[in-house]
């Protein structure tokens, strides 16, 4: 899934679109379809966008069936307006033309570096989470709490795609009822290494499932 750019005037707003992913290509994916030629995306900033979409009950990440009736037709899913101080300059303009085939980073590229961010985390490790972040959100944190905010999205989102495409290695989903009202985040182990409360609360958590 990707969110298309449909804004009209000085007003943001975008739209989520399915795409079909087509012949692999190293470690990426070509889309066949979902997109047209010059059609823009957002690469930075996603998060943002998907929360937004979230709370208006439209197509998103986490939301494959949305009750407002926004996923009727093929590619009519709503458009998400935000506010202007929710999505400023910089993150406009990180939105790629894509005047070819969409590329999508594979799992297993990702999946590796988010264990790494969740280890980083769990140690309280703000100079080597803020590095791992990176290949998820090039926004800049002022500490690790922020990160850790940010690391909720990334794992919803992450998830969500694992159990749609699969992921051949031996992965668990692990919850934390205490973080923000409930969180859940993935360990390649089923024991607790918390990376919302670092090592305050280090086996704070339980094991809710293997994900393949």
């Amino acid at each position: 899934m990707v969110f298309v750019d449909v804004s009209e005037g000085d007003k943001p707003a975008f739209e989520a679109r399915e795409v079909i992913l087509g012949q692999r290509a190293g470690n990426d994916y070509v889309i066949e379809s979902g997109l047209e030629v010059g059609e823009q995306v957002v690469t930075n900033g996603t998060f943002k966008v998907d929360a937004a979409a979230q709370l208006s009950d439209k197509l998103s990440m986490m939301n494959r069936e949305p009750g407002s009736g926004a996923n009727q037709g093929a590619h009519n899913h709503g458009d998400m307006e935000t506010d202007d101080d929710e999505m400023n300059d910089s993150e406009m303009k990180s939105m790629e033309d894509h005047s070819g085939h969409e590329i999508q980073k594979d799992l297993d590229v990702l999946v590796p570096e988010y264990l790494k961010l969740r280890e980083a985390l769990s140690n309280d490790d703000f100079e080597s989470a803020q590095e791992r972040i990176t290949v998820f959100s090039e926004e800049d944190f002022g500490d690790i709490e922020e990160l850790r905010a940010e690391f909720k999205s990334i794992s919803e989102m992450l998830i969500a795609r694992i159990e749609e495409e699969g992921y051949e290695g031996t992965l668990f989903k692990q919850y934390c009822p205490m973080y923000d009202g409930g969180s859940s985040w993935i360990s390649e182990e089923e024991n607790i290494q918390n990376p919302f409360y670092g090592t305050r609360m280090h086996n704070c958590g339980e094991t809710v499932e293997q994900l393949n």
